[in-house]
């Protein structure tokens, strides 16, 4: 009778082990996968912010009177709204083309 007890306990622990071995690939996948989004929203977000920076600069070298003219028409709104489009139309191509699992590391490329 111990041999049948000696089996169910062997099955029990490749069941336990393949339950482990997956959850935890799916846990390092998914802080990968997190550290990675935070990293590329980071720098996208420094990257916007500060084009809409130099934009704005640019515009508020105009003269005077253009500009109140720009600032009764929001195009400070319209560019902040325009910058929003295009970072959710960046992260919408990243989720849809699968970039993370694209990514490669080569040899001698890159600056």
């Amino acid at each position: 009778m111990a041999l049948p007890i000696a089996a169910a306990g062997t099955i029990v622990g490749w069941i336990v082990a393949g339950i482990a071995s997956s959850v935890v690939g799916t846990i390092v996948k998914t802080l990968i996968t997190l550290g990675v989004g935070y990293v590329t929203y980071t720098g996208l977000s420094a990257l916007l912010d500060l084009n809409y920076d130099q934009i704005m600069t640019l515009i508020n070298t105009l003269p005077p009177t253009t500009v109140s003219i720009l600032g009764v028409l929001k195009v400070g709104v319209c560019l902040k709204i325009w910058f929003s489009a295009f970072a959710m139309k960046v992260a919408l191509w990243g989720i849809n083309n699968d970039s993370l699992t694209k990514m490669r590391v080569t040899a001698g490329t890159g600056t």
